[in-house]
Order: C-alpha cells, then sequence, then structure tokens
C-alpha cells in the first residue's frame, strides 16, 4: 500500500485573539510568544525535531496572477525581470521586497499560461523565523488555498470556494491548470455571510471563466 500521501499525525493548537493577522504589508505576528509556544507544543505532540517542513500560509499573504504570454522566455534571468515589470503596479508592497515564484502551464491558445506567486519577503521571514524557532528547517512556501488544490479531482472545470475568518479565495481549476484565482476581503464575519454575498464575490470568476 503506498503510504506516501497518508496523513501520519495531525494536532491542532488554537492562538489567542490577535496573535496572527493575516496582510499582505503589515507585520503579521502580533505575539509572537503565544505562537511559538503553540508550535512548539505541536511539534512535541506530533514527536518531530529538526524537520525539513513546508509552510502554509494564509491566502492575503500571497498574490497569485494568472498572465497569459505569447512568447515567454525560459531561461530563469529573464523571467524574473519581465514578471516584475508587469507586476509591479498589481500588488500592495514594492516589487523591490517582494519574493517572488513562477510556473509555467499550457495556454488556453497558443502561447504559455504562467502562474506567478508574489509575497513581501519580510512578512514571508516573520513565518520562517517561527519555525526556525521551533528547530523546523522552512523549504516550500504556499498560500494554504494553492496547496489545497491537490484534493481536487478537476478533470473537468471546477471551482473551488474557501472561506477562512474574513477572505474568501475562489479558484478555478481543469486538470493541471490554474484558470483563475481570486482572493478578497468581505465587511462581514463569516457568520453573516449569507448566500447573496458569496455568490456576488465568486459571480466575477465565473464570467471571467466562461468569457474566456
Amino acid at each position: 500500500m503506498d503510504r506516501s500521501h497518508l496523513v501520519e499525525g495531525l494536532t491542532v493548537e488554537l492562538l489567542p485573539p490577535g496573535a496572527l493577522v493575516a496582510s499582505p504589508v503589515e507585520a503579521n505576528i502580533a505575539d509572537t510568544p503565544a505562537l511559538r509556544a503553540a508550535l512548539t507544543k505541536a511539534c512535541s505532540k506530533l514527536q518531530v525535531k529538526d524537520e525539513a517542513v513546508t509552510l502554509l500560509l494564509p491566502d492575503p499573504v500571497i498574490r497569485v496572477f494568472v498572465q497569459h504570454f505569447d512568447d515567454f522566455p525560459r531561461a530563469h534571468r529573464e523571467a524574473l525581470p519581465m514578471l516584475r515589470w508587469k507586476l509591479r503596479k498589481s500588488i500592495p508592497f514594492e516589487i523591490d521586497d517582494a519574493v517572488l515564484s513562477y510556473t509555467r502551464q499550457t495556454g488556453r491558445k497558443a502561447g504559455v499560461d504562467v502562474v506567478t506567486m508574489l509575497a513581501r519577503q519580510r512578512i514571508v521571514r516573520e513565518y520562517e523565523e517561527l519555525a526556525e524557532s521551533a528547530g523546523m528547517s522552512p523549504g516550500v512556501i504556499l498560500s494554504s488555498s494553492l496547496a489545497a488544490l491537490t484534493l481536487l479531482d478537476a478533470q473537468k472545470p471546477t471551482l473551488f470556494a474557501r472561506v477562512s475568518n474574513t477572505t474568501l479565495t475562489t479558484v478555478i481549476v481543469q486538470k493541471d491548470m490554474l484558470c483563475g484565482y481570486r482572493c478578497t476581503e468581505h465587511s462581514v464575519p463569516v457568520a453573516e455571510l449569507t448566500p447573496k454575498l458569496f455568490l456576488d464575490e465568486i459571480y466575477p470568476m465565473v464570467t471571467y471563466f466562461q468569457d474566456t
């Protein structure tokens, strides 16, 4: 039996209110001792130490873009400056302060689609330092919703919508292609999010997908 995809351990630690506030611009960790204690306790329960880990960050921290290019450079040293230039006005922080990663995927037509992920470097470093304080070695970093897409069987176009606190993330995938990604903040608590408000947020993504 292939056990490579099985969950071998799970634990949950509650944080004090306000200890962590997800933001793409401002500092996220407001109570470092509380977060360090919770993470250390979780690692102790799972009996893990000195491990390489993947960090799944709150969706608002990481900006995700799907862009189409008629021609896109193969060389990493040429692709990065192009993406930084094109996206410099699309993020709420200076592009020079961004850590950037991208992947190519088959385009909808001639050319190539590029999925680009950006986050403010100092905010990513907050989470890395927290993991390091618990004896972990952070490597791969993803937004939590992008990581969850691997759970889908998306042979047909599939809409994925995820609510976390005041954040709504909407994604459309088909097979191995990310067709659209939208992360928005709504003004009401989750308990007050009516179907109409929910659908109003999802509608632009569905319309975009149908049009393209």
